[in-house]
């Protein structure tokens, strides 16, 4: 890779996120408007994005259905992009909070341990990167993936043999190669060489990223823990690889593919979402200033309404990375939901629950109908 296109990944995986965050800092509590959550939310907005581009686009067009996403999720992240730096500078002409910095210690132990996690992930992310590993899938997906940077095709050239062949819906519907694609076409880099090499570099930092925000919900106010917790972590993926189907083994070698992110991001967002519905619900009902005009009780129920929508997010997200995900991901969330309900005892939780889950039973539906219509190889 040249020293540009390595300007270019790093500027789009990590530069772009954070002014597509930065546009929902208002919907967000003050105590959660961190760099970590600004980028999730940016993360969570670009992989939505894109789903709703490319399955459209590929649904609509056999011939070139790339080149329109291409085109259009490039506007469409520019769009909000330029949204959120109008946003930003809005909240700063008000002198409104835009993002809060976490707090800085000065406990020697603590610093030793954030040290030693940061050692942990970069030797894994070396190793991920020095250490390539190849499997079956390759063959496919990866494949997927030059196919769409080099011919515009989306999922109707087999990789096995070359042939055109109709829609593949079973694995269609999972952009997450198609999205790779993208990254590697706006980079000016390889496929393979964008899966297999600069792609940890990415999701690596990014599963911790959701690991450290479900630790910090876990241990609330015994955040000098949260290292500990996170190296704990570190060595349960560095060492998980008991079978080659282990959501560690996925991590560490197959960090690009779509069942890796499932394991290693979906799952443990669900939870941290739930994390913060459950401490939401739990302080018996919304606290709003009930002053005439109402203004401060619907910033407050908007905000209150933000995790709920981080929920669909994660479910999108879900369907992105593979097909199985939506279902996995609606069984969970419909359990979470359950209990929410039952702990804080309102059954409309139960309603909030399904509105979120609408973006699975979409893609499930969309799915039935395609795979009953469109036979595929």
């Amino acid at each position: 890779m040249t020293f540009a296109s390595v300007c270019k990944l790093a500027f789009w995986l990590f530069a772009v996120p954070v002014p597509a965050g930065l546009l929902f800092t208002g919907l967000l509590p003050e105590n959660r408007r961190t760099p970590g959550v600004v980028f999730l939310c940016g993360m969570l907005v670009q992989f939505t994005l894109f789903e709703v581009i490319a399955v459209p686009c590929m649904l609509a067009t056999v011939w070139f259905p790339f080149h329109y996403t291409y085109q259009f999720f490039l506007a469409g992240m520019a769009a909000l992009c330029a949204a959120g730096f109008v946003v930003t500078m809005r909240r700063f002409h008000y002198k409104k909070t835009v993002v809060r910095l976490p707090e800085r210690t000065a406990d020697a132990e603590t610093s030793i341990l954030w040290c030693l996690f940061a050692a942990a992930v970069l030797f894994q992310i070396v190793m991920a990167v020095t250490h390539t590993s190849f499997d079956g899938d390759d063959t496919y997906y990866v494949a997927q993936s030059l196919i769409a940077q080099q011919t515009d095709r989306m999922y109707t050239i087999l990789p096995y043999t070359g042939q055109t062949s109709r829609l593949d819906v079973r694995h269609a519907l999972a952009a997450i190669p198609m999205w790779e694609a993208f990254v590697a076409r706006f980079a000016g880099v390889h496929a393979t060489v964008f899966a297999h090499t600069a792609s940890p570099v990415f999701f690596i930092p990014f599963f911790y990223l959701v690991y450290g925000l479900l630790g910090s919900a876990l241990l609330k106010e015994k955040k000098e823990m949260l290292p500990v917790f996170l190296i704990i972590v570190c060595f349960f993926q560095m060492f998980g690889n008991v079978s080659i189907y282990t959501p560690e083994t996925f991590f560490l070698t197959r960090t690009w593919q779509g069942k890796a992110v499932m394991a290693g991001t979906v799952i443990p967002l669900t939870f941290w979402i739930f994390t913060w519905l459950f401490g939401q619900y739990g302080k018996q009902g919304i606290s709003a200033d009930t002053s005439p005009g109402g203004g401060a009780e619907r910033v407050t129920r908007v905000q209150s309404a933000f995790p709920w929508v981080l929920l669909g997010l994660c479910g999108v997200l879900s369907g992105v990375c593979t097909s199985i995900g939506i279902f996995l991901g609606a069984c969970l969330n419909a359990l979470l939901v359950l209990l929410l309900a039952l702990y804080a005892k309102q059954p409309r939780c139960i309603l909030y629950g399904a509105l979120a889950t609408l973006p699975e039973v979409c893609y499930l539906v969309l799915y039935v109908v395609l795979r009953n219509n469109i036979p595929f190889r």
